[in-house]
């Protein structure tokens, strides 16, 4: 999936990805920290989300997820 300020997510944010750390308990940056603009966008075909996000500084993918709720 690209990723475009033109696209229609439902919002925009400028945010620090972070993962679960199970070793020390704890949160940590993703992939070397940075800030990124991730977008969440519903889908239309099924009850999920998609959130994407891209780092500011090399445009790099820090987050490409679908969350998909079951019913």
């Amino acid at each position: 999936m690209m990723y475009s300020e033109d696209d229609e997510y439902t919002v925009h944010v400028k945010a620090q990805v972070m993962t679960r750390d199970d070793s020390s308990g704890g949160w940590v940056p993703l992939g070397g920290g940075g800030v990124s603009v991730v977008g969440v966008r519903q889908d239309q075909a099924r009850p999920a989300y998609s959130i994407y996000g891209r780092r500011m500084t090399d445009c790099s993918v820090s987050s490409s997820r679908l969350v998909v709720f079951l019913t």
